[in-house]
């Protein structure tokens, strides 16, 4: 593929109104491009090349997760071949809960920081000849990425807070005393994706700004019951707000 796709977007659980709002030029299965096939339910494994406003992206449908049995090598590979097809800016998505109590089924979280509580990182049993796995967290998500997003939602009168994510194995939910233990850690969102995704970006050398849609409140702050179903179903209902603000996003000059 010859045309460069400089920014790339990895759509969380349920979302993918953005891909509509696309003028398409390709449709490629995920498993064409590498040697993986992504298994969990609301991710179709495919990559939507086009563009909006005039800037060219590639929306990855999809991503590889630890509670499927990865190994680190996955999560390098799914970031390589987002950065072979020339995406320097990686746009994270999830759909995750809410723990802190600002936040409310619906709202989309800018994440300024992460909790890795999966106690694992792809990097794990990486020698390279630059010690670049020695991999320096201090400023994880960009801060002109974040400007652009704040900025957009201000024009669009859109509520954006920003918030730390906490990183979970899965694939259970988290209990109503693992949510406590977590807001006391100073987590706002709990998800099961994303930090191995944001570690292999940064080890690779990608900028890296990320979106939570709250599709629940944690275990026990509400009575909603969780499940994967109920996921899909809360992202359905945030994914147009979150398409609009991308669409704005790459319409800035």
């Amino acid at each position: 593929m010859n045309q460069k796709y400089t920014t790339g977007v990895i759509l969380g659980s349920g979302l993918k109104k953005i891909i509509d709002q696309m003028t398409i030029h390709k449709e490629v299965a995920i498993s064409e491009l590498m040697n993986t096939q992504l298994m969990t339910a609301g991710h179709s494994g495919q990559l939507f090349f086009g563009e909006i406003g005039g800037q060219n992206i590639v929306c990855c449908q999809g991503r590889p997760h630890w509670y499927e049995g990865r190994e680190g090598q996955d999560f390098i590979d799914f970031i390589e071949m987002l950065k072979e097809q020339g995406v320097e800016d990686l746009i994270i998505t999830n759909a995750s809960g809410g723990l802190s109590s600002y936040l409310n089924p619906g709202d989309l979280v800018l994440i300024k920081d992460h909790i890795n509580f999966q106690i694992q990182s792809p990097l794990v049993g990486r020698l390279d000849k630059n010690n670049a796995h020695f991999l320096n967290q201090d400023q994880v998500y960009d801060a002109t990425l974040r400007s652009r997003f704040l900025s957009v939602a201000k024009s669009q009168s859109m509520e954006l807070p920003t918030g730390v994510y906490m990183a979970v194995l899965g694939p259970c939910f988290e209990t109503p005393a693992e949510v406590k233990a977590f807001k006391i850690l100073g987590a706002d969102v709990v998800g099961m994706s994303s930090v191995p995704e944001v570690i292999a970006a940064r080890y690779l050398g990608l900028k890296v700004v990320m979106l939570s849609v709250i599709v629940n409140m944690g275990a026990g702050m509400s009575n909603a019951s969780l499940s994967h179903e109920h996921t899909l179903e809360m992202a359905g209902v945030a994914d147009e707000k979150l398409a609009r603000l991308l669409e704005g996003y790459f319409k800035l000059p």
